[in-house]
């Protein structure tokens, strides 16, 4: 199964090297912002209409069985050797959609909304001020509606925009301080219009102009390189997520690899378990996920530590597509994961 996996992938990749494709990949990326580029083309090709996928085990966490005669949507993620945490290795699991599951009628998909304004997010978290060009000195072009003033972290928008406009503005300029700050090497301005794109999406408030994808030198780039943009992609939109809605949240693979080590009692075991499977990986990018993930865990503090291992131990560590899903109170508990990544 996980050579069939790997085979659709590859066609996918294939696929969306055009305008019509990309655009279909990152509607499914803004569903599944966590999933990763992988299991996101897996989607696409064996459930396109997927919206909210979970294992079998979540499911009846939920009291939602699944239905009779559904078949599992395989995904990859990283699965442990029995009896041997050092030992990962990317393999298939099974997940079901929500129109493949009894009683989905109680579970409540809440609308996803940003905690605050983009205008907010420039004042408090870089310092920015956002003001009007009343009387045009800022903004000479017809073409521009705004501009940047790194020197005074000033924003000036031009006057009369409306609302939406303002917003759409500000998230434009949002994107592009955030790939400028990350430093991308190649493809910048895609990474930038497709992230509008998906944050758009994500956020509800696309028009359909917003959503069209130009053809790019992109899509004739080397297949590493291709899925090199692809893996950036869906990091920073997961990161700018995380900061509009003031929650962050675990990612598929990273709540796989909690299911995995998050076991002893210390921290510091955890990470040093981590670290051994790093060295003992069978690919580099099962070796990259495994540092990446120790770096994460490392910034952690034992008590943080302790609140998502409790909802492991309680199997109640799952990793949902966003938005959020809202169930009775048992949902307060693993909602609590949120704050800790």
């Amino acid at each position: 199964m996980k050579h069939k996996c790997e085979s659709i992938i590859k066609k996918q990749l294939q696929e969306i090297r055009s305008e019509h494709g990309m655009k279909e990949y990152l509607t499914m990326l803004a569903r599944f912002p966590q999933m990763g580029y992988e299991n996101v083309l897996l989607l696409m090709h064996l459930f396109p209409e997927a919206m909210m996928v979970c294992g079998k085990g979540a499911w009846k966490n939920y009291q939602a069985d699944i239905k009779a005669g559904e078949r599992a949507i395989p995904l990859l993620c990283p699965l442990g050797a029995v009896g041997d945490m050092t030992k990962v290795s990317y393999g298939v699991v099974g997940v079901f959609d929500i129109s493949q599951v009894q009683n989905s009628e109680a579970i409540h998909i809440e609308p996803v909304t940003k905690a605050c304004s983009v205008e907010h997010i420039w004042k408090e978290n870089y310092s920015y001020v956002v003001m009007e060009d009343i009387n045009g000195e800022y903004i000479r072009s017809r073409l521009l509606k705004s501009t940047v003033n790194e020197e005074e972290h000033t924003i000036y928008l031009r006057k009369g925009l409306s609302e939406e406009s303002r917003e759409n503005e500000l998230l434009k300029l949002y994107v592009k301080m955030w790939i400028q700050k990350s430093e991308v090497a190649v493809f910048e301005e895609e990474l930038c219009d497709y992230l509008q794109i998906v944050l758009k999406r994500y956020f509800d408030y696309i028009s359909e102009q917003d959503g069209k994808v130009r053809y790019s030198e992109l899509f004739a780039s080397p297949d590493d390189e291709f899925r090199g943009f692809l893996k950036s992609l869906s990091i920073h939109a997961i990161g700018m997520i995380s900061e509009l809605t003031g929650q962050n949240f675990l990612s598929f693979n990273e709540t796989a690899l909690c299911n995995i080590f998050f076991e002893p009692e210390e921290l510091a075991e955890v990470v040093m378990h981590v670290m051994d499977a790093a060295e003992r990986a069978d690919t580099e990018d099962m070796q990259q996920e495994l540092l990446e993930f120790s770096n994460r865990v490392s910034a952690m503090t034992q008590e943080e530590y302790q609140g998502i291992r409790g909802l492991r131990n309680k199997q109640q560590l799952f990793s949902f597509p966003l938005p959020s899903i809202i169930k009775d109170i048992r949902w307060t508990d693993i909602v609590k994961i949120k704050k800790y990544f």
